[in-house]
């Protein structure tokens, strides 16, 4: 029976009926005072004091940070206090610039931020023309002084850079402290089912949370991840074990959260294929421990992709999409373990166990139950020999050797498009689907099959902030998640 599934994020909260389940998402926040946006992890901030070179507060001080990829300017001023921030930045590299009649222009070496980063820099102006510019060309190491949050950042080049079998960026957790797997493999499917799923400090597989641009993307049953985007289209991704925010009150384990790349100024994108066969690849412990051994399983998998990003409206206006498939074919030979001709009799004369009747507690004569006993529905599967084969291997255990293939394709997707429509407004909406289709083991045993898997996703994100002045900020947060197993 087909099982859909709808997730859109807001708080955790899940509406459950038969056949359906929703969660539906609005994330409606307003900030009000020079405090940073703790809550949203798709986003990163400065903060800081602006300060005269005497150390007296500076109040209603400009102070601008620039996108370097974009041009984007985001704008704040300085309050009675000298304090100031500049919320909801996209991630990326800044220079913060600030300046203030009489004063000489305060400009920093660019900066790079990562979602839910609060940075802070403090700034010192001196006394001069606007017209002079006083360029920091060494930074302090920017701390994160805000939170207590414990984890780390993968940015997208080492995501680009390291070896991820299957391209399944699930294996990224795997980098921290504290955090394992019992299933090794499972971390190398285009999908997860039930399985991929890291253990973070002693908790289940279930307590972990996943996030895609800020949206909620957990299948609400199990827990399971239902979608792997591909390791190009990632800005990064933010893996936080502890201390994580009370809004992310639902984890108990990890809080996963990636980032889909956004367009810039310049158009850049990437063509990729990795080929995998089984040419130099071993036979399984499995298949070479009957006699004689059953064939190595014949692999054939390429995942290949395209990325492009770019302008629309300069400055403006930009995009970005990928593309990523992937194909598997895996013919061979199981290892399985059927009863034996003399069993399919009622013959248990050689086991040495003692069986026995269940209506008289007495031990069957010779060990052998008579064929009356058996049921009409067990002698029709023992004697159809297409649905529950005899043996071709000697012994009670791993004695039916036979071809099995296992086929999978995948073709995924992503696109993304932000745009800043004015210094105080600025969107982005996010669409990504993924086809993915799984043909189970086809043999030899054809009683243990299951039917073939179509699970699709689609899912969708959309934001707007709307700054309301030096001391406040709307943003607007839905999403929409859809996943059929």
């Amino acid at each position: 029976m087909d099982d859909h599934r709808h997730l859109v994020s807001s708080g955790g909260e899940v509406m459950k009926t038969p056949s359906v389940r929703t969660t539906l998402a609005l994330s409606f926040v307003a900030l009000l005072g020079p405090v940073p946006l703790l809550a949203q992890t798709q986003f990163a901030s400065f903060t800081g004091t602006v300060t005269s070179k005497d150390g007296n507060p500076l109040p209603k001080v400009d102070v601008v940070a620039t996108n370097q990829a974009t041009q984007v300017t985001y704008a704040a001023k300085s309050n009675d206090a000298g304090l100031y921030t500049i919320s909801a930045l996209p991630i990326g590299t800044y220079k913060v610039r600030a300046q203030a009649p009489n004063f000489q222009a305060f400009e920093t070496n660019p900066i790079k931020l990562e979602s839910g980063q609060i940075a802070r820099v403090d700034i010192t102006m001196q006394i001069g023309g606007v017209a002079e510019n006083v360029e920091v060309t060494a930074v302090a190491p920017i701390l994160q002084t805000q939170d207590a949050v414990v984890g780390d950042v993968i940015s997208g080049t080492t995501i680009q850079a390291m070896p991820l079998n299957g391209r399944n960026f699930s294996q990224l957790s795997l980098l921290l402290p504290g955090v394992v797997t019992t299933e090794p493999d499972s971390f190398t499917e285009p999908k997860n089912f039930g399985s991929g799923r890291p253990f973070v400090n002693g908790q289940r597989e279930q307590e972990n949370n996943y996030m895609l641009d800020g949206i909620d993307m957990n299948e609400p049953i199990d827990n399971l991840l239902p979608y792997q985007p591909s390791p190009d289209a990632l800005a990064e991704v933010r893996v936080e074990t502890n201390n994580y925010n009370a809004e992310f009150g639902n984890v108990a384990g990890a809080l996963i959260g990636s980032t889909i790349k956004s367009g810039t100024n310049e158009f850049h994108g990437n063509a990729f294929e990795y080929w995998r066969d089984s040419s130099m690849a071993a036979n399984s412990w499995d298949n070479n421990r009957v006699t004689p051994a059953a064939k190595k399983a014949q692999l054939s998998q390429h995942i290949f992709g395209v990325t492009l990003g770019g302008p629309i409206v300069k400055n403006k206006v930009f995009f970005f999409g990928d593309y990523q498939g992937f194909i598997r074919n895996k013919p061979g030979e199981l290892v399985r373990s059927v009863a034996p001709e003399a069993w399919r009799r009622g013959d248990f004369s050689g086991v040495g166990v003692t069986i026995r009747d269940p209506l008289t507690g007495q031990p069957f004569p010779g060990n052998i139950i008579p064929a009356s006993r058996f049921s009409p529905i067990a002698r029709a599967v023992l004697a159809n020999q297409t649905l529950y084969p005899l043996p071709n291997r000697p012994g009670n255990t791993n004695n039916l050797v036979g071809p099995f293939s296992d086929t999978k394709r995948t073709h995924q997707g992503d696109f993304k498009v932000d745009a800043n429509l004015s210094d105080n407004d600025r969107i982005f909406a996010r669409v990504s689907y993924q086809h993915f289709v799984s043909e189970p083991d086809r043999a030899p045993i054809q009683s243990n099959l299951i039917a073939t898997n179509n699970a699709p996703f689609l899912g969708t994100a959309f934001n707007w902030t709307h700054n309301l002045g030096s001391s406040a900020l709307n943003e607007l947060l839905l999403g929409f998640s859809h996943v059929k197993f």
